[in-house]
């Protein structure tokens, strides 16, 4: 899949967060971490918990500095949406143990 092109505001905050080496150090450790918790089904929820602010931001980065370079970003934000809800409703059960409150 192509890379969309960026806007100067994404750029600019992608750089900042490059030259400080925690995009690459700490949240792709997180990222290696969660998908890897999120591919053994013990573990899934942990994962799913431990990516959700990871998505969350990603959500927000498309939506608010990428949304004019086309449909790219709504469609990546649409398949970030939706398989993170499939994971969450695939684990519900044990969302339900874990916010005890939900039920």
């Amino acid at each position: 899949m192509p890379t969309p092109p960026m806007t100067p505001a994404a750029a600019n905050f992608i750089a900042a967060i490059v030259t400080t080496g925690y995009l690459w150090q700490v949240v792709g450790m997180i990222e290696i971490l969660g998908g890897i918790l999120v591919l053994i089904d013990k573990t899934s929820t942990t994962g799913l918990v431990l990516l959700s602010p990871i998505i969350l931001n990603i959500i927000l980065y498309l939506g608010f500095l990428q949304y004019s370079v086309g449909p790219a970003p709504f469609i990546m934000i649409l398949f970030l949406i939706s398989s993170s809800l499939f994971l969450a409703w695939q684990r519900r059960q044990y969302w339900i143990q874990l916010f005890p409150f939900i039920s």
